[in-house]
């Protein structure tokens, strides 16, 4: 996915099903973006979590309702993406491991 314009918003909270990776080669990739775009609904479904995503060339941030301190950002994974985890960076992190048994 390639989000060209972010002036308006063409990529904000989208809800994207990931192809499984090949040989940890993630064949989910998204690029573009811009400092502006903020997401407060993105859901990714990836079967392997991280591993099937590439998001190095994405530029964008994900916005928490700090008056109720939620997020609804998220990313489901496993064979039926019965996992999830809230995601606060738009990268591999410690605080959302999906599926919770990764080895990173």
């Amino acid at each position: 996915i390639h989000c060209k314009d972010q002036e308006y918003g063409a990529c904000r909270n989208l809800k994207i099903t990931c192809p499984e990776n090949v040989d940890g080669d993630p064949r989910c990739v998204m690029s573009g973006g811009s400092q502006s775009s903020q997401h407060t609904d993105l859901k990714f479904y990836c079967k392997h979590g991280w591993d099937d995503i590439n998001l190095a060339g994405y530029v964008g941030y994900l916005v928490t309702n700090f008056s109720s301190n939620e997020s609804s950002n998220e990313m489901f994974c496993s064979d039926t993406y019965s996992e999830s985890c809230v995601m606060h960076t738009l990268q591999r992190d410690l605080y959302c491991k999906c599926p919770f048994m990764d080895h990173d």
